[in-house]
């Protein structure tokens, strides 16, 4: 970017309108000059508000709180402005954009003379004449986009305003740090160390929750009776139940303490196990016996059953051989029956059909004379209809005749309508094909004319599509970080998830283990209670061996202990949520880290849209950014599609244009060929008139319907004759048919009838035997058939079947008891279930101590498996925790000798560059005496972060001296240097910006005469390429050593400049 003219009007101290024009100077390095509060630096303030729309001192307020841009010198009805024409360099060329900003000011109302406010505007002119469409934002954002700076970079690299010199130079560390990191975004290292942080505290709380989860499961533990180390081990469970943060110390002595005691509960369990194991077999014999008396018992009960329904079956003996004959006699009454409605149906089909044989020899005669008359009827129906037709025929061919002429006549006066319509349609398409001609030849005319701006109209088509593209990838880079922040959402979600399930894990585990220890402690005391009934004062404890049994426990009554399978069970759900919650806690802190990775992608896509998408530095969020995006783009879109019809309309044009010769030439064709035509429309008019006279000659009616309604008449006496004939010929048909039918059907029943009297006397025969082989006259199978149904002699015989099937069975289980028993006496099943409940009661006091002893050793157990896990657990992630740990203290600088941090250690890399130009300058300017150096790594991270503090290295003396003990004017040589060391490296830093401009604000007064002289030469030698070099100052000796100055003066109507040129 370069400077070409800059405009001013009642803008800060100019009142009336002020024209600087940078191309006049012969030289690119030049003086602003004035008296102090001429104005000069509202030079410098006019170009930065052109161009970012704030002044040049440092202001984070916007525009509306700056109250001075408007000139007091100049009157409220002129317009404050500022223009800045500058040029920029695309391939090779020189581009030339022009801004204009109106700051907000007061002005007059058009009535009266009160005053109103008028907001901030801006306008863009690009290199092809045309503005630069959007708002305000999207204005400012294509500035800072040529410009490829910011404002707060702009002041460091193109305008170094007063007093910016020695901030740079002399600030602290911490000031530079956030000077830095505006200029060179190295504020991600700042968010690695802040994310770094979290992730070391979220292990620190990690490692203390397994601490605090085994300060959870220590109240599990039972420490046996006869434990050795029982004092120690129970202040050591006091000491962890009490302190808030437990030590890993404690656990680990707590852990060896646990090993011990599982030992001694093991051998206990075992001693107990063998007690049990004999209880157990006394008590299997005892049982062994009974379950052999009780069997021989249910063998006496079964025999006593057996005889007794067999005697219940022995006496239906006598009924059950009735039913079987009755079911007999009912079999044989349906067979008769089944004979005897065969031989009645056939009798009945005998009588049909001699009653069908008499009818047919009756009918038949009647219709052989209705068949003769009539044949007779239809010989003379058809003799009439012959007559009729030929009668038709004559008439019919002289009306054809007749109906022919008349087609052909009105043929002819349809032909001569339409030759006189055809010549006054000619006539007129002759007229309008001329009036046609002229017309088009005027619009050719007006085409030429519109086809002009298409060329100028697919320049700025091709500039929109540009546009148009840049905000499509834009979009693309919005929508890829909206999907980064979809993944954070569900990754949040999921660790919400994952806690919420391990809270309600822990939950539930809590109040398991509670139940479980509850009902653990009832179940304890009922075995004891049971045991304590059984105790009788001199005789020894089965447990203890004690004669004497002074307290005895006393079982409550309401006290309703678990059976042991279920205290079993208890204990195994337990467990499971022991693990279900352990896995939970793992699933949590799996998710968070996830979460939290997912978060750093998103918050690092946000930050580079912010700094990537025009007019979005501020944006809060991607929506935000993404609407921004879609409303530059759609205005794009907007004015594209309205160019494109535009474009698509004179294309049109020009194509029409192209054949509007030929179209010329068309229509000329087209006038001479309906004048001809006309003509002979006219001709055919008179040829039709003629032969329509000839053809009215030849008629021999005198109307077309005349001749229709002859041939009518003709056709109706035809038709009546027709229509006759075939009624008499469907008569005679019909009784043919009728005829014919009656003498099939009378030899039919003649043949067939014999057969049907025969088979009648075979169906009677059948019958009369089957009543001699049954043994049943007819009254009496009548009488049967009557008295039952055919199906009730199937059931009683199933009935009889069914008792003949269960007395065998009775028979059988009779015998079979008697032999169970033969040789054997009744046992008393009484005494020997005595026995074996005293087995039982021996057996349950045995059990209940294996049980007590196994309970406290499986619950030691499983809390020392799960310290052994969870201190396992901490060690592993206790590695990992001080790996985080250390590279957090190191790149926080937060380790002891080493205070420096990551973000300070980059920006020393920028610094050891700037440094590297600075140098260049500073030592031309102080004669080889000078140089700036950065503090060695141990300096700037002894006591405190000093990573970007400064020294001099005097090179006479060959020793460092701190920057504040330089003079005033070394002070400036440095701190101008370091300035434009700074500026090199911003530039360098972005390789597409090319600024070919320098303005430097006041403090050459402090300089002797050799240094200024060396200043000078320094920054003539950067003006010496296409750099404009600018320096605003009121010293005199500056005047004599540039030649080319731009003099600024102040009177009453505010200030003036003017170029004096040497």
């Amino acid at each position: 970017m370069k400077p070409i003219q800059l405009t001013i009007q009642a803008f800060g101290s100019y009142g009336e309108r002020a024209v600087i024009d940078f191309t006049k100077p012969t030289q690119n390095l030049f003086l602003v000059t004035g008296d102090t509060g001429a104005g000069k630096t509202t030079i410098f303030d006019a170009i930065v508000y052109a161009l970012y729309g704030d002044k040049s001192e440092k202001n984070d307020r916007k525009n509306a709180a700056i109250p001075n841009l408007q000139s007091q010198y100049a009157a409220l009805d002129v317009t404050p402005f500022v223009e800045l024409a500058f040029s920029e360099t695309v391939g090779g060329q020189e581009q030339i954009y022009i801004v204009h900003r109106v700051p907000n000011h007061r002005r007059k109302t058009k009535r009266g003379n009160a005053e109103t406010g008028e907001k901030e505007s801006v306008t863009l002119t690009l290199p092809d004449h045309t503005d630069y469409p959007g708002n305000k934002d999207a204005i400012n954002a294509k500035l800072r986009e040529l410009v490829g700076l910011t404002k707060e970079q702009f002041m460091q690299v193109g305008m170094i305003a007063q007093g910016d010199f020695m901030r740079i130079l002399r600030a602290p560390t911490s000031d530079k740090r956030e000077i830095f990191r505006r200029l060179f975004h190295t504020e991600i290292f700042e968010e690695i160390v802040s994310r770094l942080g979290e992730r070391n505290n979220q292990y620190r709380e990690a490692l203390q929750n397994i601490l605090q989860v085994c300060k959870a499961r220590a109240e599990d533990i039972i420490i046996p009776a006869n434990f050795a180390e029982q004092t120690g081990m129970e202040e050591l469970l006091r000491k962890i139940r009490k302190d808030k943060t437990p030590s890993l110390v404690d656990f680990e002595t707590l852990q060896t303490y646990l090993a011990a005691a599982c030992d001694v509960l093991a051998h206990e369990a075992e001693k107990a196990s063998a007690e049990s194991e004999a209880a157990q077999q006394a008590y299997d014999a005892g049982n062994v016996e009974l379950t052999k008396a009780e069997a021989v018992k249910r063998a006496f009960d079964q025999l006593a059953e057996a005889r007794e329904s067999w005697q219940g079956y022995k006496q239906q003996e006598a009924a059950m051989a009735e039913a079987e004959s009755c079911a007999r006699r009912i079999r044989a009454a349906y067979a008769i029956q089944n004979a005897y409605k065969a031989w009645e149906s056939q009798q009945k089909v005998v009588a049909d059909t001699e009653d069908l044989q008499q009818q047919q020899q009756k009918a038949l005669p009647e219709l052989r004379q209705q068949s003769a008359a009539a044949a007779t009827a239809v010989t003379a129906a058809k003799a009439e209809q012959d007559k009729a037709s030929e009668v038709f025929g004559q008439v019919q061919a002289e009306v054809k005749a007749a109906l022919d002429i008349f087609a052909e006549v009105a043929a002819k006066n349809e032909e001569l309508q339409k030759a006189a319509q055809a010549a006054q349609v000619a006539e007129a398409a002759a007229e309008q094909a001329r009036q046609k001609l002229a017309a088009y030849q005027e619009q050719a005319g007006g085409w030429q004319q519109q086809v002009k701006a298409l060329p100028e109209a697919r320049i700025k088509q091709g500039q929109l599509e540009q546009q148009k593209q840049a905000f499509l990838q834009y979009e693309a880079e919005v929508n890829d970080g909206i999907n980064l922040g979809k993944k954070m959402k569900k990754a949040e979600e999921t660790a919400e998830g994952a806690k919420v399930l391990f809270q309600e894990a822990q939950r539930l585990y809590q109040e398991k283990q509670v139940r479980y220890e509850r009902e653990q402690q009832v179940f304890l005391n009922a075995q004891a209670g049971i045991l304590a009934e059984s105790l009788v004062s001199g005789q020894p404890c089965p447990v203890c061996g004690s004669l004497e049994h002074p307290h005895p426990h006393v079982l409550a009554e309401a006290a309703k202990p678990l059976a042991r399978e279920d205290l079993e069970r208890l204990a195994a759900e337990v467990a499971e949520l022991n693990n279900k919650q352990q896995k939970a806690a793992a699933d949590s802190g799996e998710a968070k880290v996830n979460f939290d990775k997912s978060k750093e992608q998103f918050d690092m896509s946000l930050a580079k849209l912010r700094q990537k998408v025009p007019g979005c530095e501020r944006a809060a969020t991607l929506n935000e950014i993404y609407q921004k995006v879609r409303q530059q783009l759609a205005s794009c879109e907007e004015d594209m599609r309205k160019l494109t019809g535009q474009i698509g309309t004179l294309e049109e044009i020009q194509q029409q244009l192209d054949k509007s010769a030929e179209m010329l030439k068309k229509l000329q064709d087209d006038k001479d060929a309906l004048t001809e035509k006309c003509q002979q429309a006219r001709n055919q008019q008179d040829t039709a008139a003629k032969t329509r006279q000839l053809l009215l000659g030849k008629l021999s009616f005198a109307t077309r319907e005349e001749a229709e309604s002859t041939r009518a008449k003709a056709k109706d006496g035809l038709t009546r004759c027709e229509e006759a004939y075939g009624r008499a010929d469907q008569v005679a048909k019909e009784l043919q048919a009728k005829l014919a039918e009656a003498q099939t059907i009378l030899n039919r029943c003649q043949q067939e009838l014999p057969d049907k009297q025969h088979k009648s006397q075979e169906l009677q025969l059948a019958y009369q035997q089957a009543l001699q082989e049954k043994g049943l006259s007819e009254e009496n199978w009548q009488a049967v058939a009557g008295a039952y149904e055919e199906k009730r002699a199937e059931t009683m015989q199933q009935e009889v079947q069914a008792w003949r099937d269960a007395y065998h069975a009775a028979a059988g289980r009779l015998e079979a008891a008697e032999k169970v028993v033969a040789g054997q006496t009744l046992p008393d099943v009484g005494t020997l279930r005595e026995k074996r409940e005293a087995a039982r009661a021996s057996l349950a006091q045995a059990a209940e101590r294996l049980a007590r002893i196994n309970g406290q050793a499986d619950c030691d157990k499983r809390a020392l498996e799960y310290l052994r896990q969870q201190l396992d657990s901490r060690a592993a992630l206790g590695k990992t925790a001080r790996s985080v740990s250390n590279l957090y203290e190191r790149l926080s600088g937060k380790r002891s000798g080493a205070r420096m941090d990551i973000e300070t250690y980059v920006q020393r890399c920028y610094l050891q560059q700037i440094l590297s130009a600075a140098n260049r300058r500073f030592r031309a300017m102080s004669g080889n005496q000078f140089e700036l150096q950065m503090l060695d790594d141990a300096e700037a991270a002894r006591g405190g972060n000093h990573g970007l503090d400064l020294k001099v290295f005097h090179t006479v003396t060959g020793k460092d001296r701190a920057i504040q003990t330089l003079s005033g004017g070394e002070s400036f040589m440095a701190a101008l240097s370091l300035a434009l060391g700074l500026s090199d490296q911003i530039q360098a830093n972005r390789t597409s910006i090319h600024l070919d401009v320098l303005f430097i604000d006041e403090g050459f007064g402090s300089l002797d005469d050799n240094a200024r002289n060396e200043a000078v030469r320094v920054l003539q030698k950067m003006a010496g390429g296409s750099k404009l070099v600018g320096i605003i100052s009121h010293v005199t000796e500056l005047k004599q050593e540039i030649d080319n100055q731009l003099v600024v003066t102040k009177g009453d109507k505010g200030s003036h400049v003017q170029w004096q040129i040497s």
